[in-house]
């Protein structure tokens, strides 16, 4: 006894599940194909719009200019990346796989398009060199007009500091050293916002001597003023006080203290405010 069966129907449905696999992977393969096409095509518009901009400022200067090292370093990885996609391409037509013109226009025109961004490289290589030239010759102009500027600034202290205590009380000897301590403030704050410019161009950061003598000024002032200031307050106590309150061996003990202090700074003896300090003390 023989049973004939026909598997015409199950042919049929394997077929057809085999057909619809190879359209899901051959899909999937046109997805990654062009989805990797597009990343590299945008990738070479993307950058060479930025690089063919000349950079208007610092800030856009050094994003060029490390864009464009990252660019140049990336072109042997590029040239790798773009044989897989014709790969891809080409089993794509191995399976009859139809792509569109526009894609096919965009696969073609791959390797044109990593040779004009070679190309693209060169010339924004030269724009990169007139650009650092045009923006060092400015730093420079700007780093002499604030060395002048420091120059005057230190000229205008010397000349009007405290340094004087015969027509300065000391509430507005401590104003004027805050002024002034204010001004070398925002000179360091302009010296420390070039610092990046100017390593940006390999120069060599310049040491502003006149503010650094400022700043040791400042710091003496602030010191000497103090000890006349608090001497200032002792005296008027000891003025104000009941001489049977006096303790003697106290004041001398307290007056020996403040001289020692004032012999500590014996490098500003030529300041006017010192011998008044010092004399002061020793009048006592």
């Amino acid at each position: 006894c023989f049973i004939e069966a026909d598997f015409t129907l199950l042919k049929q449905a394997l077929v057809q599940h085999c057909q619809q696999w190879q359209s899901k992977l051959t899909g999937l393969l046109n997805q990654n194909a062009l989805k990797e096409l597009n990343a590299l095509l945008d990738y070479f518009q993307i950058n060479s719009k930025t690089l063919l901009e000349a950079p208007k400022t610092l800030d856009e200067l050094r994003h060029h200019l490390t864009l464009f090292d990252k660019c140049k370093a990336d072109i042997p990885s590029l040239e790798d990346r773009i044989q897989p996609v014709e790969d891809q391409y080409a089993k794509l037509a191995e399976f009859d796989v139809q792509v569109g013109d526009d894609e096919e226009a965009m696969k073609k025109s791959l390797r044109p398009a990593l040779e004009t961004f070679k190309t693209t490289l060169v010339e924004a290589d030269q724009i990169l060199a007139k650009s650092k030239k045009i923006m060092k010759a400015e730093l420079e102009s700007n780093l002499g007009q604030f060395q002048k500027q420091a120059a005057e600034a230190q000229k205008v202290f010397k000349a009007a500091a405290p340094f004087d205590a015969e027509a300065t009380a000391n509430e507005k000897a401590f104003a004027l050293i805050q002024n002034y301590r204010s001004e070398v403030e925002r000179m360091r704050l302009t010296e420390q916002g070039m610092l990046p410019k100017i390593e940006l161009f390999g120069m060599e950061a310049s040491q502003y001597k006149e503010i650094d003598d400022m700043e040791k000024d400042l710091q003496l002032l602030t010191s000497i003023w103090t000890i006349k200031e608090e001497w200032d307050e002792q005296w008027n106590a000891m003025k104000t006080g009941k001489f049977r309150d006096l303790n003697v061996d106290e004041m001398d003990t307290m007056a020996s203290t403040y001289q020692k202090r004032i012999q500590k700074m014996k490098e500003i003896k030529q300041w006017p405010i010192w011998t008044r300090a010092k004399q002061d003390i020793e009048d006592f």
